[in-house]
């Protein structure tokens, strides 16, 4: 069974072997404390790009959030001290 993609000797593009190494770790048999390491290190990566990034993630979610609607008149606001998103 021959594949219809040609065989080359080039490695993969770089993001790809980054990929596939990190689905290595997925699938190995890591220790107990290599897992919960692994698995602070990843939070803390989480958190940390969140902070720096923290702007452009509120912007993207508020974009897919539609306009609101004009308010009623006949409703009370009892929130306008708060400023806008």
């Amino acid at each position: 069974m021959s594949s219809s993609r040609p065989k080359t000797n080039t490695p993969p593009p770089l993001a790809q072997a980054v990929i596939d190494d990190l689905l290595d770790l997925f699938y190995c048999n890591l220790s107990d404390e290599a897992c919960a390491h692994i698995a602070e290190f990843l939070s803390d990566l989480t958190f940390l790009f969140e902070t720096v990034r923290f702007a452009q993630i509120r912007r993207h979610h508020h974009s897919l959030i539609p306009d609101p609607s004009p308010s009623d008149p006949r409703q009370l606001d009892l929130f306008t001290d708060l400023p806008p998103f």
